[in-house]
């Protein structure tokens, strides 16, 4: 399991840990001891394809390329802010772009970008691709739709009205469903989440947050019967802080945390096993020094902690 650690902004401290979970054991700096040289500004995404490691660092403006055994580089992209990536196939990839209405395809088997397409909205902040379609959910606090490309040529083939503005994750569940959790509280943009028919595009459900509550990082469980998603307020002093998890069945949104984060503390990544269903969270701790991962069983109760680097903030699970 790979750990995605920011760093603080504008410090270029970011880096990349590893861990072994049937040995318990915590790699770090991974490519800075393997290249001699600091990772960069904002490690912001992780992607895995064949012996590669994709390594997208936002306020560097490049993707790191790395053998995913050595961690010695293999190629430099230069792109502007890339924030997330998804392998369309082996050959290709899409690129999402911070602060842009950019997002580029990826030609991997030379590591260069080969097209730049553009969108209305800024900051392709996440790709999903179900069949031949890819869903692009923009973090624009002006934008409430979600792009719909072809997967071959990546025409624009449709834009799904949604009912709140900027979206941010995209999952699909055990009954073939996508849902997209959109809003940006700090903006106020209300939080909501949608169910969406990815066929017909049409939304089948709605729910909507209040109007404090700032609602990121949705994922699902192993089985995608349920949905976890992050409560977040950066003084970790609110009610809300915590993450909660939700039956995608259910008729409305949780009214308590599955799992409320401490006192003064908040969680910036969630993730879940593929296999064990345990739940992963990265806790910050001001991104002013290193940060930790906490370990819970899908039953809530506490399985392991360890420290990483800074701003823990992404994590990627390999077989």
């Amino acid at each position: 399991m790979f750990v995605a650690c920011e760093g603080s902004y504008g410090n270029g401290n970011a880096s990349l840990y590893a861990v072994d979970e049937s040995q318990n054991v915590v790699y770090g700096q991974l490519f800075k001891n393997a290249n001699g040289e600091p990772l960069g500004d904002v490690l912001q995404w992780i992607t895995v394809m064949g012996e590669k490691l994709f390594l997208c660092v936002n306020n560097s403006d490049k993707i790191e390329v790395v053998n995913r055994y050595t961690f010695k580089r293999l190629a430099t992209i230069p792109v502007e802010k890339p924030r997330s990536l998804l392998i369309i196939n082996e050959h290709r990839a899409l690129v999402g772009s911070l602060f842009h209405n950019k997002i580029y395809e990826l030609d991997l088997d030379n590591c260069v970008v080969k097209k730049t397409l553009e969108l209305s909205a800024k900051n392709a902040e996440q790709f999903l691709k179900v069949g031949h379609e890819i869903f692009v959910a923009n973090w624009d606090d002006h934008c409430r739709q979600l792009y719909v490309l072809d997967s071959e040529d990546l025409s624009l083939k449709d834009s799904i009205r949604l009912p709140g503005f900027a979206p941010q994750c995209l999952v699909t569940d055990a009954q073939n469903n996508l849902w997209a959790l959109a809003g940006n509280q700090t903006e106020g943009r209300r939080p909501t989440l949608s169910k969406i028919d990815p066929v017909s595009h049409q939304i089948l459900d709605t729910f909507l947050f209040d109007t404090d509550f700032n609602a990121m990082r949705l994922v699902t469980d192993p089985s995608g019967q349920f949905l976890y998603f992050l409560g977040v307020n950066y003084s970790g002093q609110s009610a809300f802080n915590g993450v909660y998890k939700m039956n995608i069945d259910d008729e409305m949104l949780p009214a308590l945390p599955w799992l409320k984060s401490g006192d003064f503390e908040y969680f910036w990544a969630l993730g879940v096993q593929p296999h064990t269903g345990d739940v992963y969270l990265g806790l910050p701790k001001g991104f002013v020094q290193k940060g930790a991962v906490r370990v819970y069983s899908s039953t809530a109760i506490l399985q392991n902690e360890f420290q990483v680097g800074v701003g823990p903030g992404m994590f990627y699970f390999v077989d």
